[in-house]
């Protein structure tokens, strides 16, 4: 951006503060610069790095001792995640150090110590990333080696492709997830077949009832029916017999 093009946005921006009965204090206000640093990232000309002063926190970073430091320097630099690529393979064998049951003074393995420098130099190196730019392609590169899937976004700028976020899947997040699918899939497998199982026999209930009603209403209407006929006695039938002609 040119400084008559900054010029002329920062007018708008005054304009439109001044609309809506805004006001921004000056010692907070950075103009006419190229760069500007916020929340821990400084933003400038396109790209984004990280802040000197976190660089030098990383680089001066000593070697963890406890699992409470661990989890310090994992935030530290958990926080720039997205510019170290594979990062969550990198730094895997150091969670193992935070995890449940471990104790609290940390004893540090070969490859926890190989990540430890790995992350550490990954970031005093000053890594940069070219800022989104949405009129542009975005081009997605990916790779899977054993422990995870890695992907990087990436942008065209000036013939070089530089890349914007890194991305990166470790296996057993993946392998947790299909797991938790499977069982919910066999639970819901489960619960169908149940409720198919009681509809069914609630059905055969049903119809033996019926069945069972209709056996009752019919003995009992040949049970009245049959109470109902009378029949003529010995005596009767004697008499009728004195007289043939009738």
């Amino acid at each position: 951006m040119t400084l008559e093009a900054h010029v002329e946005t920062l007018a708008k921006l005054f304009r439109r503060l001044r609309e809506a009965n805004f006001t921004v204090r000056p010692v907070k206000c950075v103009l006419g610069s190229s760069t500007i640093d916020f929340l821990g990232h400084r933003l400038g000309q396109g790209t984004i790095s990280l802040q000197d002063e976190n660089v030098e926190k990383v680089r001066n970073a000593p070697m963890p001792k406890t699992k409470k430091e661990v989890r310090a320097f994992l935030g530290l630099v958990g926080y720039y995640k997205e510019f170290v690529p594979n990062f969550a393979a990198i730094s895997a064998p150091r969670s193992d150090l935070v995890r449940k049951g471990q104790p609290n003074t940390v004893n540090w393995a070969d490859s926890q110590e190989k990540a430890y420098n790995s992350l550490k130099f990954a970031l005093a190196s000053k890594p940069v990333l070219q800022l989104p730019d949405i009129n542009k392609m975005f081009i997605l590169r990916t790779d899977a080696y054993g422990r995870g899937l890695g992907a990087a976004l990436m942008q065209e700028s000036d013939g070089m492709l530089f890349p914007v976020a890194y991305a990166i899947v470790v296996v057993i997040v993946v392998v947790v997830v299909v797991v938790v699918v499977v069982v919910v899939v066999v639970v819901v497998v489960v619960v169908v077949v149940v409720v198919a199982v009681v509809v069914v026999v609630v059905v055969v209930v049903a119809v033996v009832v019926v069945v069972l009603v209709v056996v009752v209403v019919v003995v009992v209407g040949v049970v009245v029916i049959h109470g109902s006929c009378t029949f003529p006695s010995r005596e009767a039938a004697a008499n009728f017999a004195k007289f043939p002609d009738l």
